[in-house]
């Protein structure tokens, strides 16, 4: 169907030409093509181009187009008013706030006169939300729907009228056809450049002729999004002999990208991250990362990915990085050490590293580590060597967001055995497990679960690799990393509340230990437990967290993060 009008509710988008801009109405073409151009908000997702059109978001120039309604033939239009009202001076604090505004003062006029062609208006309150809240669709969704549920009278009202003067009863819903599955015995993929076709194949995962459902056709188009090579993926079907040809366009993301972080804690004081990403160098679909993290001591690490062919998600990763970083060591409480430590080490997996939720993974790694003691009692020396370890791990993230995620699951498991080299004493099996769980508890309500547990067999085993508990995010109510051990179990659960858009408070509680040795749960030990109460914000440059803690071992502490963690 290429004739938007022929649909089952006719149908038009507008876009603005980003070259004359003027708007342009889509009512034929490629139906997501065109979707896709409607929404194109300038900086955040690219242009598209259809016909001898630069397209980019309708809403430049006008963002309530009932005019395009009538035009293509509604006698009755309601229109939504989804545009955020001009913010006065005090309210424009932020670089994303500012850019809602300058995008806002061209079609704030023609707003005002689409308004007038709306036989009924429904607007939202969406003050303190802006284009950019893209972790905010239920809420976008739930303030229409209570705006909509207002008018409720004057609708029912309206549509009363329509059927009165059109002297007929209401009128059947349009229905569309469900389709089961489509039989794809081809597939294209148009657009590249430096990735392979065989990427692409392998991160459909569609081996033609089969039989494919929408949804799994979906997930598929998802996972060729996810490896992060690729700025846009879209895809059309169109009739073939014996069945319909899959054609899957994509458009290729620069090749070099520099980035620069900083971030602040209470522990670590100021990090500064810079980054080289450096896509398809060395071959088709490889990625190559320089980073250079410049906090505490330093360290400076190079990764590299690259993709088998082989099956979806398949990749091998290779890392040489070298760092130089200081551990606190405590005793009852009160720092008793402080090591500097130098580790030099390079691993090679293979593993489902182009995977957007779960990875898989298998390796080995060569490391080389010398401690000096430099605050403390000699005799507190750790061990130093080298080592070599076979490794293992299991990833799987399905979370909302990054930052004050309120729905979700995230699951990391670990399995490292180590063997002594050059005639080093290094010899030990580490094991972890870390779970972490969202759950949404009404609009504004998140209640957090996390378990972890891990375990280190034999004892000559470098003392960084030791559990650690301590920080907000590992343990309330402990300094930084104050809990040390072979052993650790600890368990914590929290209720976030969303006081606004993005702001949040958050209540941690949490109990566990750290040990010498392993013991199965029990009421009779003396566990650490801690308390937390967080204030949370995501800003443009990273999310504020300010948490004041007590618990068992101290009766206050505070901890302050700012910035982008890596």
């Amino acid at each position: 169907m290429t004739d938007f009008s022929r649909l089952p509710i006719p149908f038009v988008c507008l876009a603005t030409d980003i070259v004359t801009g003027k708007p342009v109405a889509l009512r034929h073409g490629d139906l997501p093509l065109a979707l896709r151009a409607s929404m194109a908000i300038p900086t955040i997702f690219s242009p598209v181009k259809i016909d001898d059109h630069l397209l980019v978001d309708g809403g430049l120039v006008r963002n309530l187009p009932a005019q395009d309604a009538r035009d293509l033939g509604a006698e009755v239009v309601i229109g939504v008013d989804v545009g955020s009202p001009l913010r006065s001076a005090d309210r424009l604090n932020s670089f994303i706030e500012i850019m809602d505004q300058s995008m806002s003062l061209q079609a704030a006029a023609s707003t005002a006169e689409q308004r007038k062609l709306c036989d009924l208006l429904i607007i939202p309150e969406l003050q303190d939300l802006n284009f950019a809240d893209f972790d905010q669709a239920f809420e976008f969704v739930q303030r229409g729907e209570r705006a909509a549920r207002k008018l409720l009278p004057q609708l029912i009202a309206l549509r009363d009228s329509v059927l009165a003067q059109n002297h007929a009863s209401e009128s059947p819903s349009a229905s569309v056809a469900k389709i089961d599955s489509i039989f794809i015995v081809n597939i294209q993929v148009d657009g590249l450049h430096q990735v392979s076709r065989g990427f692409v194949l392998s991160q459909l995962n569609i081996h033609a002729p089969a039989w494919v459902t929408p949804t799994e056709l979906a997930h598929a188009i998802e996972h060729v999004y996810s490896s992060q090579f690729f700025h846009r993926v879209t895809y059309r079907l169109t009739p073939e002999t014996g069945g319909t040809r899959l054609i899957v366009e994509v458009l290729e993301k620069n090749a070099d990208l520099l980035h620069f972080s900083i971030q602040y804690n209470s522990q670590r004081k100021t990090t500064l991250l810079l980054n080289g990403t450096f896509r398809n160098l060395t071959g088709h679909s490889s990625t190559l990362a320089i980073d250079l993290n410049l906090g505490g001591k330093g360290e400076i690490s190079g990764e590299y990915y690259v993709h088998t062919g082989l099956l979806y998600g398949l990749g091998a990763h290779f890392q040489l990085a070298y760092a130089d970083s200081l551990l606190d060591v405590y005793a009852d409480q009160v720092q008793e050490a402080r090591f500097h430590i130098r580790s030099l080490w390079g691993q090679a997996e293979l593993g489902t590293f182009f995977s957007s939720s779960i990875l898989f993974a298998t390796g080995f790694k060569l490391e080389s580590t010398r401690a000096v003691l430099d605050i403390g009692t000699p005799g507190l020396a750790p061990l130093s060597g080298a080592a070599a370890s076979l490794m293992a791990r299991l990833w799987f993230d399905t979370r909302d967001r990054r930052y004050f995620p309120d729905s979700g699951t995230f699951l990391q498991l670990q399995g490292q055995a180590a063997f002594p080299t050059r005639g080093s004493q290094v010899r030990f099996q580490r094991y972890l497990f870390d779970w972490q769980a969202f759950a949404k508890l009404g609009q504004h309500f998140s209640l957090l679960t996390r378990l972890q547990a891990g375990y280190i067999k034999q004892k000559h085993f470098p003392i960084y690799y030791k559990f650690y508990l301590g920080g907000e995010t590992s343990f309330v109510g402990l300094n930084f990393q104050e809990a040390a051990a072979p052993f650790m179990q600890a368990l914590q659960l929290g209720l976030m509340y969303e006081v606004f858009a993005k702001r949040y408070l958050i209540l941690r509680w949490n109990l566990g230990e750290a040990a010498e040795r392993w013991q199965w749960p029990s009421f009779d030990r003396n566990y650490i437990f801690g308390v937390g109460l967080t204030a949370g914000a995501m800003t443009p440059i990273g999310p504020f967290e300010f948490t004041l803690a007590g618990g068992n071992r101290h009766t206050l502490l505070t901890y302050l993060n700012f910035g982008f963690k890596f």
